[in-house]
């Protein structure tokens, strides 16, 4: 015996809200499936029946409610945008309120680093000048000091004095015995290196200005030896000094090369004679400039090592933000 199933008619998915979804409203429903003998025919097919207790009329769709379907999409999908229109609007809406406050602490941090810039900058020139100042300190407590390089290591400590100021008085009889005073002499300050290295360099402090002077003056003209070995005496200057003066020697290079006299001055600079006046270089100043306005040639990719601590710079700051702003 034949037996008929009838197939439940299947319920269209439903948005979160209850409504239908738009796949739901544009599908039409499926006519009921006819099971006969243990096969399927479809309820529209020629061999169906289409009356009758086994059977069932397929169901006509009128076009007021095709109308009524597309007016009910079309209110659907205007919820829909506007929907999604509200939460884009939103969306934009947060996303410039967050960007006004982080404009608006970007603002705030540009001048906070402006500020610290310039305050860092001003202690970098502060520091710039009290290094001047104690190098110009350390040089001036050491205007009566005479360094003399050469004397042999075997000339004992006790002995330096001695033997130094029987030189110089050979040299120099015309100054009186009471201006040949000395404060103290000694090696410097350094351990003694291997026998064939060169000696160490002898400190005299003269206790008298001019008596240091006239014997510097006097080894422009005349070489002090002693025992064959040849005695080189400066003034001593502070070890900051003389690396500016060793970072200067391409200038000082250049200048000689030009055949220009030239002297160190204090607090450090270079003092270039070309003329009734000197020409000054100052720490500060161009060295390339100096030595162009002196009529020598020099070439581009000429530089000096830079000194100290680079200054900062200052950001540029956006005027966009207003009083009152986000905090």
């Amino acid at each position: 015996m034949a037996t008929h199933k009838k197939t439940g008619k299947k319920t269209g998915k439903k948005t979160k809200d209850g409504t239908l979804s738009v796949a739901d409203l544009l599908t039409t429903p499926r006519p009921h499936v006819i099971k006969d003998g243990g096969g399927q025919m479809s309820a529209g097919s020629p061999d169906s029946p289409s009356t009758g207790e086994h059977g069932h009329q397929p169901p006509q769709t009128s076009n007021a409610e095709i109308l009524r379907s597309l007016a009910e999409v079309r209110h659907y999908l205007a919820g829909e945008i506007e929907r999604s229109a509200w939460e884009v609007k939103e969306e934009i809406q947060t996303v410039g309120q967050r960007t006004e406050a982080l404009e608006w602490r970007m603002d705030h941090v540009v001048a906070a680093h402006n500020e610290a810039a310039s305050t860092t900058n001003h202690l970098i020139t502060r520091v710039a000048e009290l290094e001047a100042e104690i190098e110009d300190a350390s040089n001036r407590s050491r205007r009566n000091n005479l360094r003399i390089k050469g004397l042999p290591e075997r000339i004992k400590d006790a002995d330096i004095q001695k033997v130094l100021l029987g030189l110089f008085k050979e040299q120099l009889p015309a100054i009186p015995e009471h201006l040949w005073t000395i404060d103290r002499a000694h090696r410097a300050l350094r351990a003694r290196g291997p026998p064939d290295s060169p000696p160490r360099d002898v400190i005299m402090r003269w206790h008298f200005f001019s008596t240091k002077e006239a014997i510097i003056k006097s080894a422009r003209h005349h070489t002090y030896s002693l025992d064959g070995s040849t005695l080189h005496l400066y003034q001593d200057i502070a070890p900051a000094t003389l690396a500016r003066r060793r970072e200067w020697k391409p200038i000082a290079d250049f200048v000689r090369a030009k055949g220009l006299n030239f002297a160190w001055g204090h607090p450090f600079k270079m003092l270039v004679f070309n003329g009734p006046r000197p020409d000054v270089l100052l720490p500060s100043a161009d060295p390339k400039t100096f030595l162009r306005n002196l009529g020598i040639e020099v070439p581009e990719d000429f530089s000096l090592p830079h000194r100290g601590t680079q200054a900062l710079g200052h950001l540029p700051r956006e005027e966009a933000a207003q009083d009152g702003g986000v905090h």
